[in-house]
């Protein structure tokens, strides 16, 4: 195996004494996908556990032992920052910087919206008070016109009692002299004064 490989790959035992788990235990998380393993390259080859796979299981998922490792957490994240390539950091920099602008660009959408939101509240709180305006303003004419209306009436009573005198008044000029005297057509009707 070379140096470089055996940087890069752990065995089993290597695995559990950098964990301070047992070998049954790493191959536990082997069997269940939690770390990565070098493909095997016959049935009777040894297992070797990619060795930034084990440090990122556990620094995020694996529980802590009691025993301890014999290594602290700086040292787990001295192991696990060295293992891991440039080029994939690299990637993974670049991946965080585009998430970081499209969340800056969702955050200013979002504020935008929210000043339509309140442009559109104000729309429409003004809108509801023309509307209340107008519907003040059309009882008002309402009312008017009811009063007009009623007025115009009164009008039209005084207009047929006029007009009625009126003719009153011309049958008693077109009469004679003579049977003025004793006509009753000046006379106004008791019932009509009141």
């Amino acid at each position: 195996m070379s140096t470089n490989q055996s940087s890069e790959y752990l065995s089993v035992k290597e695995a559990a004494a950098h964990s301070g788990k047992s070998v049954s235990t790493v191959r536990k998380w082997i069997r269940e996908g939690k770390v990565e393993t070098k493909p095997k390259e016959n049935a009777n080859s040894k297992i070797f556990i990619k060795r930034s796979s084990l440090m990122g299981f556990l620094m995020t998922e694996a529980e802590p032992t009691i025993e301890g490792s014999g290594q602290s957490v700086e040292s787990i994240e001295k192991d696990f920052l060295q293992s891991v390539d440039l080029e994939e950091m690299i990637q993974m920099k670049v991946k965080l910087q585009m998430f970081e602008s499209k969340i800056e660009v969702l955050e200013s959408r979002i504020e935008g919206d929210k000043h339509l939101l309140s442009s559109y509240q104000q729309l429409l709180s003004e809108a509801k008070e023309e509307k209340t305006a107008v519907r003040n303003e059309n009882e008002r004419i309402h009312n008017e016109l009811l009063l007009i209306r009623s007025a115009y009436q009164d009008l039209e009573e005084v207009n047929r009692q006029l007009i009625t005198r009126n003719n009153q008044l011309m049958t008693y000029i077109s009469l004679p002299w003579y049977k003025k005297i004793g006509s009753t057509l000046l006379l106004t009707d008791k019932s009509e004064s009141d």
